[in-house]
């Protein structure tokens, strides 16, 4: 099993879960869950799996998105891997992380099996990280 298979079959059936509980709790935000290759024309050549809220009352200047993201870049060659929870432009607050030291993909680890034990250990974190953005509707203060 490829690697964005591995991590489908792991994270994309909880995100679903986390979709529905979140729908009911929230009839009035708008949730999407899904899968799909980024960076296919650039030196990127990744791949992401996410959960993102939107919230559509918000002003210009404000965010109107909260997710929580899996990230893969160059798949093509030694893979590359980090997860968090970040708002949109124009805040980009980063909520929570697989590693806050990890600011760009240059710093990102390996997609080695210890790196992803580390991310199934921490993803419940991640997934309560991100219930409680889109509870508080806003970026930490």
């Amino acid at each position: 099993m490829g690697l964005v298979d591995r991590l489908e079959a792991e994270f994309l059936p909880q995100l679903r879960s986390l979709e529905a509980v979140l729908r009911e709790r929230h009839p009035d935000l708008k949730f999407t869950t899904g899968s799909a290759s980024t960076g296919s024309l650039t030196n990127y050549q990744g791949h992401t799996i996410h959960i993102e809220c939107l919230f559509p009352d918000r002003g210009v200047n404000e965010s109107d998105n909260v997710a929580l993201t899996i990230d893969v870049c160059h798949l093509d060659r030694v893979p590359q891997i980090m997860a968090d929870v970040c708002w949109g432009h124009p805040d980009g607050m980063l909520e929570d992380s697989l590693d806050v030291r990890w600011t760009s993909t240059d710093d990102w680890p390996e997609a080695s099996d210890e790196t992803l034990a580390r991310l199934t250990q921490t993803f419940p974190r991640l997934s309560e990280s991100f219930v409680a953005a889109v509870r508080r509707g806003r970026p930490a203060a």
